[in-house]
C-alpha cells in the first residue's frame, strides 16, 4: 500500500523539479538505508541469543548476514552520494550513484540465488528500475548536465537518446 501511494506521490508531482521517477529513487532509497539500519542489527542480536542448543546451519546463516551487510554498505554507499545529488543537483555524483545502484543489482542477485523468496523478489524492483534511469533517461542527463530545472519541460519520461 505504501509503495503504491509512494508511485502515485511521483505521479503527481511529475512535472515538478524533484518528481516522478527521481522523486521515487531518493524516497525510496532513504527509506531502505532506515530499514537495513534497523534489520542488520536485529539479525546480529538475534544470532547472538540464538539456543545453541538447536543445531543450524552456521554457514548458510552467516552467508545470508554477509549478503546482508553487503547490502547495508551498498545502500550506505548510495545514499553517501545521493545527499550531494539531491542537495547540489550536479552530473559529478551521477556517476557515483550509478555505481550503487549496479553493485545492488549483484548483490540483489547474490541474495535472490542464494535464498529465494518473495522479498528478494521485491528487493530486486529498485535496481531494476533506476539502473536503466540513471543510464538511460535523457531527464537525467539534461537536468543534471545542463541545471535546466524548468518544470514546465518534463511532460513524459522519455529513455531514447541523451
Amino acid at each position: 500500500m505504501i509503495g503504491l501511494a509512494l508511485y502515485v506521490l511521483a505521479f503527481l508531482r511529475r512535472r515538478q523539479a524533484i518528481g516522478g521517477l527521481l522523486l521515487v529513487f531518493f524516497l525510496q532509497v532513504f527509506v531502505q538505508e532506515a530499514e537495513l539500519l534497523l534489520r542488520v542489527p536485529g539479525i546480529l542480536l538475534a544470532w547472538n541469543k540464538r539456543d545453541r542448543s538447536v543445531p543450524i546451519n552456521v554457514s548458510g546463516y552467516e552467508h545470508a548476514l554477509e549478503l546482508e551487510i553487503a547490502f547495508l554498505a551498498i545502500t550506505t554507499w548510495t545514499v553517501v552520494w545521493a545527499i550531494p545529488l539531491l542537495r547540489k543537483r550536479e552530473w559529478r555524483y551521477v556517476p557515483y550513484v550509478r555505481a550503487g545502484l549496479v553493485a545492488m543489482a549483484v548483490i540483489t542477485l547474490f541474495r535472490i540465488v542464494l535464498y529465494i523468496g518473495i522479498n528478494k523478489w521485491l528487493e530486486a524492483l529498485f535496481p531494476a528500475v533506476f539502473l536503466p534511469y540513471f543510464f538511460l533517461s535523457k531527464r537525467v542527463v539534461r537536468v543534471f548536465k545542463t541545471h535546466d530545472w524548468n518544470e514546465s519541460v518534463f511532460t513524459s519520461l522519455s529513455f531514447t537518446g541523451h
